[in-house]
């Protein structure tokens, strides 16, 4: 998920779930690469946070009444698995942003993070909404480029994250099949898990309204939109992945 800052055209509005627009970190460290690309230690520190809390969302059954030992095994494994897909997938809307010359941090939205986890833990069904990367073209005020982000500006950035998930996916699917990754928890084949998570997480967002990536895809283009809808419903159906919200 993403959002983007003033003066940046052809984005979507607030909603009651959407946190305001942060301040860019004053505070703490920040790790340089190269000339464009930078991580603030608040947005490391969000990023982290917000992974741990969806991993143990997306684990709560196997977490419940377990051992010590099996805590710190299955918790690993879906920290690898969930949060990597997290991780990566907020990553890619940042560094796309950044690569257009914005200032792009990722934020947590706290209240949504409990909202999730309270939701898992009394109702048995959620709906996560961690937080976004949020990018615009200034920095504490000071343009750091002299344009307006255009409507396929926007686009592309919001197209990373389900992107890189579908990559995830089919890296993990490549692991199963070769036989690389043949490690299982129960029953389920960890790399299969795997790519499951992140199909779902690129489906997810692919929902054409806003604030999911899908809205932002979708006013883009409509064929690339429809295109990756194709792929990764097709992918799933050709590896025998089940969609939660289509079988």
């Amino acid at each position: 998920m993403i959002e983007c800052g003033a003066r940046v055209a052809a984005h979507f509005g607030k909603t009651l779930f959407t946190p305001h627009f942060p301040t860019p970190s004053r505070m703490g460290f920040v790790i340089l690469i190269g000339k464009k690309f930078r991580f603030s230690s608040r947005e490391l520190f969000d990023m982290l946070v917000s992974a741990v809390v969806i991993t143990f969302i997306f684990g709560y059954e196997q977490f419940i009444g377990a051992s010590f030992q099996k805590l710190i095994a299955v918790g690993a494994i879906y920290f690898l698995i969930v949060g990597l897909a997290f991780i990566l997938h907020e990553t890619a809307h940042k560094l796309t942003a950044q690569s257009f010359g914005c200032w792009s941090e990722y934020r947590m939205w706290m209240e949504g993070l409990l909202i999730a986890l309270v939701m898992r833990i009394f109702i048995g069904f959620t709906f996560i909404a961690p937080g976004a990367a949020y990018f615009s073209p200034f920095r504490h005020g000071i343009p750091l480029k002299e344009f307006e982000l255009s409507k396929n500006d926007v686009g592309k950035i919001g197209a990373a994250g389900p992107a890189m998930n579908i990559v995830l996916a089919f890296v993990f699917y490549i692991l199963w099949i070769s036989g690389i990754l043949t490690l299982t928890m129960g029953d389920i084949p960890v790399a299969l898990l795997g790519a499951y998570v992140n199909f779902v997480l690129a489906l997810f967002n692919m929902i054409p309204i806003p604030p999911l990536d899908g809205h932002k895809i979708f006013k883009w283009s409509i064929p690339i939109y429809i295109a990756m809808v194709v792929v990764i419903i097709a992918s799933c159906w050709v590896m025998g992945i089940p969609l939660p919200f289509l079988s």
